[in-house]
């Protein structure tokens, strides 16, 4: 969710029991001079999904698409919306990229230095383990 939101995306749904997520770029107007003059309309943005599975050795799954939507209407109230796949690889590489960066960042600022074993400083009380974050609470 993150990663998208880094690349300008807004969040439309991320469901985190199924690992889909959905967001969208901004909308931008694409009304040519023809199109004005013959009273028509255009906008259009990028959407993207994803699918994150979760593998049982603790690594994950991940799918992207991402696609170009263009919606049109007339003054007559006509409507229609055309969405065209992105099959450029760059997109999929620049998404990717992303990613790794947000892996390695979280995985840089979630990792906790260990201490030489069975070194303390001087009069200091052995402190508890910090939970690992979206670890389950510990029970006693």
């Amino acid at each position: 969710m993150s990663v998208f939101q880094d690349l300008g995306y807004q969040l439309e749904n991320a469901d985190m029991g199924s690992g889909f997520i959905t967001a969208a770029s901004a909308t931008r107007n694409h009304t040519g001079f023809l199109d004005a003059l013959a009273g028509q309309t255009s906008s259009g943005n990028t959407r993207a999904t994803a699918f994150v599975e979760a593998l049982a050795n603790g690594m994950a799954r991940v799918r992207l698409n991402f696609l170009n939507t263009k919606n049109s209407s007339s003054r007559w109230g006509q409507q229609s919306r055309d969405d065209r796949p992105i099959l450029d690889p760059q997109t999929y590489r620049s998404a990717w990229e992303k990613i790794d960066q947000a892996i390695f960042t979280r995985s840089a600022t979630t990792a906790v230095a260990p201490s030489p074993a069975g070194v303390q400083p001087s009069g200091a009380a052995a402190s508890p383990a910090l939970p690992t974050p979206g670890a389950a609470p510990a029970t006693h």
